[in-house]
């Protein structure tokens, strides 16, 4: 009898619980079939406004998609700028549709798997203490809140990014063609300052970039570049790192000195030049190899290799033409000697090396005209620590390999032209 009641009393608790669950599953449902996105309006500006200290106005509708990962879609978006920044708004878009990650939120990280921005106007900015507005602290001096967004697709729109820091100021237009499947979708061009330097760029992309991942990223690139022709056709891994790239280019200028301000490494003044070949990444080695092409009256070819900042080794081969073979007339100042060089005990700064030895190179007077046979020398800077070097020459034929720091290497490489 016992038995019984006990039974009859845990049915009958099952049978409670499982009311309950129904009851709330049905007050879910009703709750989300008349559930307005619009309701949450107010409290998402509030909340923005409140933890980045910018204003943030959606004058449109809001409607989303309830999952895991809700996404959610904005209508006719403003978001300010701190009041130090030249443009007030950050961005304004007819639309800003986004999928978020919820549980970062919760610890005030905003993950964006997925941006769409239909004609935005962004205006990004960064001014000489650091201070950056894609940065959402409120001293907008913290690198870990700016938002991380997997992947970003633009339907047209425009960019303007300036950075004090390096005198970069560029405009960046971005126009999306429709063919969502084409590897050149999304069209753009690049006009302005990069590094202090004269920037005009137009190249193509497919429409859906995505900034983070394994996913090869191809692009296509031309245009001036400080007064220098550039090609640029390959893949980029992780656009948003940079990390890994495979790019095949061209390059056209009248001197090598004049890219030095955009990669930041010494280059030597040079004649004209046309050079190409293939430019590889990985991690924080670089490579350019199958190097060929032309640097005044004669043809070169050749690598470079950066398996760190401060060092850079290269390996070149060059053949002079006849005409150029007769070298500078006695006396001569060669390309990048100064006319103030420390002359005591010296009649000319020039290298000199016999044909056939070996030896440390070192400054006087040089015999006008090629060595006819094998040379090689072992170049160094007395007054810097030692840089290595080695030059041949046979019958006008040139071989050049240098290694050493940057400046060392690029001073070498300068003394020898």
């Amino acid at each position: 009898e016992n038995y019984t009641v006990r039974m009859a009393m845990a049915r009958s608790g099952w049978r409670k619980v499982a009311i309950a669950l129904g009851i709330l599953l049905a007050s879910v449902v009703i709750f989300l079939a008349v559930f307005d996105w619009n309701w949450l309006k107010s409290p998402i500006e509030r909340a923005v406004s409140t933890a980045t200290g910018r204003r943030l106005d959606i004058e449109g509708n809001i409607t989303g998609q309830w999952r895991l990962q809700p996404r959610v879609r904005l209508e006719r978006v403003r978001f300010a700028n701190p009041d130090w920044a030249e443009n007030p708004y950050l961005l304004t878009a007819e639309v800003v549709e986004l999928q978020i990650s919820l549980i970062p939120l919760l610890r005030g990280k905003v993950h964006l798997l997925d941006l769409l921005l239909v004609k935005p106007v962004v205006a990004l900015e960064r001014v000489a203490d650091g201070r950056a507005t894609w940065l959402f602290d409120r001293e907008q001096r913290d690198d870990d809140s700016a938002p991380r967004i997997d992947a970003l697709r633009i339907d047209a729109g425009s960019l303007d990014y300036r950075d004090a820091l390096d005198g970069t100021q560029l405009k960046i237009g971005v126009q999306d063609t429709g063919r969502s499947s084409a590897e050149d979708s999304l069209r753009y061009t690049i006009n302005g300052l990069f590094h202090k330097q004269a920037v005009e760029l137009k190249g193509s992309s497919p429409a859906l970039l995505e900034l983070r991942g394994a996913s090869e990223l191809p692009i296509k690139v031309a245009g001036t570049v400080a007064g220098t022709h550039i090609e640029l056709q390959g893949t980029i891994d992780n656009l948003a790192l940079w990390q890994q790239l495979n790019l095949r280019y061209v390059v056209r200028g009248s001197s090598l000195k004049r890219l030095a301000p955009i990669f930041a490494v010494p280059l030597p003044e040079t004649p004209a030049y046309a050079v190409s070949g293939m430019l590889v990444r990985s991690g924080p080695r670089w490579a350019s190899s199958d190097m060929k092409g032309t640097v005044g009256k004669s043809d070169l070819a050749g690598q470079v290799h950066r398996a760190a900042p401060d060092r850079i080794d290269r390996s070149w081969n060059g053949t002079t033409r006849p005409q150029d073979d007769a070298g500078p007339e006695e006396g001569q100042l060669p390309v990048g000697a100064h006319p103030d060089t420390d002359h005591r005990n010296h009649e000319d700064p020039r290298i000199r090396a016999r044909p056939g030895s070996t030896g440390q190179a070192h400054r006087g007077r040089s015999a006008a005209g090629p060595p006819q046979s094998a040379g090689r020398v072992a170049c160094h800077n007395r007054n810097r620590a030692r840089q290595g070097g080695i030059v041949s020459g046979d019958q006008g034929r040139i071989a050049l390999e240098t290694s050493g720091r940057e400046g060392g290497s690029g001073e070498i490489g300068e003394s020898l032209q």
